[in-house]
C-alpha cells in the first residue's frame, strides 16, 4: 500500500472529526494506527488533529523503522520503563 492511500484516509478522518466539532482524534489500537497512517506497532500511539496533522508517539528504538513506513507530521520517542 502506497503513502497516497493513507494520506487520503488521514484527509477524510480529519474531515470526520471537523464535522464532530472534536480537535483531535487519539489511537491506540495497532490495526486502527495501520489503517490511517500504515504503522500500528504495539506500545504506541497516534494523534491525528482536525486540521490533519499527524502525530505518532513510539518507542525511541523504533524512531528510523517509522520514519520510513508511516505517513506522519511529528513523531516522538518514548522510553519504557518496567519496574
Amino acid at each position: 500500500m502506497n503513502s497516497n492511500t493513507h494520506r487520503e484516509r488521514l484527509k477524510k478522518c480529519s474531515s470526520l472529526i471537523k464535522e464532530e466539532g472534536l480537535e483531535a482524534l487519539l489511537l491506540a489500537k495497532p490495526a486502527n494506527m495501520f489503517y490511517l497512517t500504515g504503522d500500528g506497532r504495539l506500545c504506541s500511539f497516534a494523534m491525528i488533529t482536525k486540521d490533519g496533522e499527524v502525530a505518532l508517539g513510539v518507542p525511541k528504538t523504533d524512531i528510523e523503522d517509522v520514519k520510513e513506513q508511516a505517513v506522519f507530521d511529528h513523531i516522538v520517542g518514548l522510553m519504557m520503563k518496567w519496574e
